[in-house]
């Protein structure tokens, strides 16, 4: 016996709608938790938005179960794109037109980030002369083991 014959059999004709439903619903789960935690950023998002698509056409399932169907399926779809903009963020603060050599600071991109986001002057002002000190140390770093 099949399983579609064993569902058929176990169930009305509008349950046996919403069990293909919800299975189609588990295969979109299935298909955007493999990609979640991939880095290729432009393939994986187009292929997100496909599934995210197809979501929206699968129809309903069994009540009850359609909120913790629906998130899972967010939730993997939202850690990547989550992940996708934090890494997008840190990009356009360290690679930027004026950064050709793409160097590179952890601390000295938080604070240009603090100096972007604050409407205080004197707090803008710290930020920036924070990571003024740590561009000259790094540069006179360098300079002086070129010298050596």
């Amino acid at each position: 016996m099949t399983v579609e014959a064993y569902i058929l059999i176990q169930t009305d004709a509008g349950e046996l709608e919403n069990v293909v439903n919800a299975c189609k619903g588990f295969d979109g789960i299935v298909k955007a938790e493999a990609l979640k935690d991939s880095t290729d950023w432009i393939k994986t998002a187009e292929a997100l938005k496909t599934l995210q698509n197809e979501w929206k056409n699968i129809g309903p399932v069994s009540r009850g179960r359609e909120k913790a169907i629906w998130e899972r399926f967010r939730g993997a779809c939202d850690g990547f794109f989550t992940r996708r903009n934090q890494d997008l963020t840190e990009r356009k603060t360290s690679w930027n037109e004026n950064n050709r050599g793409r160097w590179k600071n952890a601390a000295y991109d938080s604070l240009i980030r603090v100096a972007q986001s604050t409407t205080k002057p004197e707090v803008r002002m710290d930020a920036m002369a924070g990571a003024e000190k740590i561009l000259l140390e790094e540069q006179i770093g360098r300079a002086s083991c070129r010298e050596r």
